[in-house]
């Protein structure tokens, strides 16, 4: 049997690899809080149910529209994904602290927990210091002035149709 040969080969590993399945164990019965996610069925098993709103945002860059079919799935992802990340990130920073501390104050263990050590505290400045950095490198050109904005689409009899004014969500370089 594998543990009884791991047990002879490395007592000090066995006991840890005991200790760490116990300590699963009951951390999973205690709250449901998951060590390891891989190992949690129910997170992949769900239905995963599509939104028929979504948010879309569009770009301009020295007062022109950003297009981004002329530049490769990478770099739209970085000029998008960055973005759209961002701005997820500050809705749910807030809870991100609470629920662990909710969690881990059960367990008795919360009173070491800092918050900025579960939030990321990027101002707007900072973030969008960096964004603009990061499309200057894609883009290749100087960033005088960027706004980016939000709009909400939907598929509609199999097309997308706007659902909303577009929203002004970040203004660098202009006072428009």
């Amino acid at each position: 049997m594998f543990i009884k040969q791991f047990y002879k080969h490395s007592k000090i590993n066995c006991l840890s690899l005991a200790f760490f399945i116990l300590l699963y164990c009951f951390i999973n019965l205690k709250q449901g809080i998951v060590l390891a996610p891989i190992f949690q069925y129910g997170m992949y098993s769900g239905k995963f149910y599509l939104n028929d709103t979504h948010s879309v945002y569009k770009i301009f860059i020295n007062d022109k529209p950003l297009d981004l079919s002329k530049f490769s799935f990478e770099k739209n992802d970085k000029i998008i994904g960055s973005l759209s990340n961002y701005i997820k990130a500050k809705s749910i920073n807030p809870q991100t602290f609470k629920t662990v501390n909710n969690i881990l104050s059960k367990l008795g263990i919360s009173n070491f927990l800092q918050e900025t050590v579960f939030s990321n505290n990027i101002s707007d400045n900072d973030f969008l210091n960096w964004y603009k950095i990061l499309l200057e490198k894609i883009i290749g050109e100087k960033l005088i002035s960027l706004k980016i904005f939000s709009q909400k689409i939907m598929w509609h009899k199999g097309q997308l149709i706007t659902i909303s004014l577009p929203l002004k969500l970040y203004t660098i370089g202009t006072n428009n």
